[in-house]
């Protein structure tokens, strides 16, 4: 019984000794106390009926309070459940955050070696294109070295060519002299300086009394040496060699045997 049944029923209580107090002064005043016992008795029954009630209601409303009791201390179990269960779900939580922000800070580290790793792979990839350009050019440079190798080489080998043909027809040649020089009564130990070689040429230049034509050294003419100059037959003059080289040589118009202005075109002979 709780605090506020006790003071229901203490209420019910007083109120039925006053009420009982009540109809005994009544009734001895009036001298009906019979009928007044009688009433009284009646509403003393009343009463206790109703004290009954109440005490009934009281525990009725005692045993819902301890159900209700029971069901709250059922709820606020599974509620702490609950709550330990959430409780522990966070730690769980918290737990696997604290473990993947390691994770993550691992990986940034990683990915921050990386990234120097990347930044050295492009410096270094950088300078490999330099030198990969460098070698390009050197490449490039080396095939026109080659180019201009094999040039000189293809010139090499015509030259060689030429040099070993001419070095035939100078042999030829040197058996015909030498057969000639025999027949002449002159000997292969005679000096042949001042021998002129039997030429023809064509001139290509013209400066005044100069002139240059393609014959040189290399076909045995030599300064000092005589040259005649003539146009289809006709005879233009006389010129002595001034300057010899390898492939062509310079004279100049000998006055006294000039009959003629000669020009670019026209042939020298040595054979006369």
């Amino acid at each position: 019984m709780n605090t506020v049944g006790k003071i229901l029923t203490f209420f019910i209580l007083v109120t039925s000794v006053c009420f009982l107090v009540i109809a005994f002064i009544l009734g001895a005043s009036q001298k009906r106390w019979k009928e007044l016992a009688i009433v009284n008795r009646d509403r003393a029954q009343l009463l206790q009926q109703l004290v009954n009630s109440a005490k009934e209601s009281q525990t009725g409303k005692e045993r819902q309070l301890r159900a209700e009791a029971v069901a709250r201390a059922q709820q606020l179990a599974q509620l702490n459940a609950e709550l330990q269960y959430e409780k522990d779900a966070r730690d769980r939580a918290v737990a696997q955050l604290q473990t993947e922000q390691g994770i993550s800070q691992e990986r940034l580290v990683l990915m921050n070696r990386k990234t120097e790793m990347v930044a050295v792979q492009d410096a270094e990839i950088k300078q490999l294109r330099e030198m990969q350009t460098k070698l390009t050019d050197e490449i490039a440079s080396l095939k026109v070295s080659v180019v201009s190798l094999n040039n000189l080489v293809n010139e090499t080998r015509i030259r060689a060519e030429t040099l070993n043909q001419m070095n035939e027809d100078l042999t030829s040649k040197l058996g015909v002299a030498t057969k000639i020089m025999m027949s002449n009564g002159l000997d292969l130990d005679t000096p042949l300086v001042d021998v002129t070689p039997k030429l023809e040429g064509i001139v290509t230049y013209v400066s005044g009394e100069l002139i240059v034509f393609q014959l040189g050294t290399d076909d045995g003419l030599k300064e000092g040496h005589i040259v005649d100059v003539h146009r289809s037959g006709r005879f233009l003059g006389r010129a002595r060699v001034t300057k010899a080289d390898y492939n062509y040589s310079v004279a100049r118009m000998v006055r006294e045997y000039q009959q003629a202005v000669v020009i670019e075109g026209d042939n020298v002979t040595t054979k006369f």
